[in-house]
């Protein structure tokens, strides 16, 4: 978007639509 131009492969949607509820997340802390 910042450059102008289109890089996306032909045929793939100009948005994504995300048809499911938001629900909270949570962190993840990787083990040391």
């Amino acid at each position: 978007e910042a450059t102008g131009e289109d890089v996306r492969a032909p045929g793939f949607p100009t948005e994504i639509v995300d048809y499911e509820p938001e629900e909270s997340g949570y962190e993840v802390f990787p083990p040391r």
